[in-house]
């Protein structure tokens, strides 16, 4: 039996106005610029993130720093629960996070006061991105994904708006794509995470659906024409294919994972090893 490799809850809406929020540096950015397309000032911006930013004279492209979130902006985090034996040193190594920056985004003063069961905060990216990366063989089951399919009393459409073979593997599904093929969002949504940057990845969409369901797009050589914060209707475009590659594509409800066989046709299990 596959192994559950990390769970998330995505932070709900709560207080924007004293909401941080993530935002990544792109190529030609001062703080100065930063902080002006926020409306705050650049000594606001640099108590925001102490610790986190040791040149203000120096940003790299892609850099992670924080933001008061816009209002009506949706924070752009999801939130790992502390499990038994790790400590805030252990987690921000393993997120490949700063000791300083998860400290500062989750209000711990004292890194050893942590507890079984905790709630922290952690950018969307690294939770999904660490569970996708993670090689699994051999798949759960090879099956067809329908053109739509019905959860929770609601009516989902196939990211590709037509019947595909998928392959079940962990509580995901990977769907070959072709170079050139748009992809879709399932349903109904606001995008709470969109980016073309990840490493090793390169590509994360997520969007929020009614009755507390999520739905996650990911791969290489996926271009995304969504941001967040952006509503989309189901079918709506949110991406194509640059070239011949899966598609990673999972829903959740609330942290858990929904069985993929719930929503697909299922041919055949595996039984070898690929």
């Amino acid at each position: 039996m596959l192994r559950r490799i990390v769970l998330f809850l995505l932070i709900p809406a709560i207080s924007y106005s004293a909401q941080l929020c993530v935002y990544r540096v792109k190529k030609g950015d001062t703080l100065l610029k930063i902080a002006k397309r926020y409306g705050v000032s650049k000594t606001r911006l640099l108590r925001l993130n102490r610790g986190n930013i040791r040149n203000p004279n120096v940003l790299v492209v892609g850099q992670r720093i924080f933001v008061p979130c816009k209002r009506g902006e949706i924070p752009n985090f999801c939130v790992y629960k502390v499990k038994k034996g790790e400590t805030l040193i252990m987690l921000a190594r393993r997120f490949g996070l700063s000791l300083e920056f998860i400290k500062r985004v989750n209000g711990i003063t004292n890194p050893s006061r942590i507890r079984v069961g905790m709630p922290l905060r952690v950018p969307c990216e690294k939770l999904v991105e660490w569970k996708i990366k993670r090689k699994i063989k051999p798949y759960d089951s090879k099956g067809i994904l329908g053109e739509k399919f019905k959860l929770k009393g609601m009516w989902f459409y196939n990211p590709l708006k037509r019947a595909t073979i998928a392959v079940k593997i962990a509580e995901r599904i990977d769907i070959p794509v072709k170079r050139g093929n748009y992809i879709y969002a399932t349903y109904n949504g606001v995008v709470i995470y969109a980016s073309s940057t990840i490493n090793g990845l390169s590509s994360l969409v997520i969007i929020k659906h009614p009755g507390g369901l999520y739905s996650i797009y990911a791969g290489e050589n996926l271009v995304w024409k969504v941001r967040e914060g952006m509503r989309v209707k189901r079918g709506a475009f949110i991406g194509f294919a640059k070239a011949d590659t899966l598609l990673h594509f999972e829903i959740r409800h609330g942290e858990k994972p929904l069985n993929p066989e719930k929503y697909m046709i299922v041919e055949s299990k595996k039984t070898g090893r690929e």
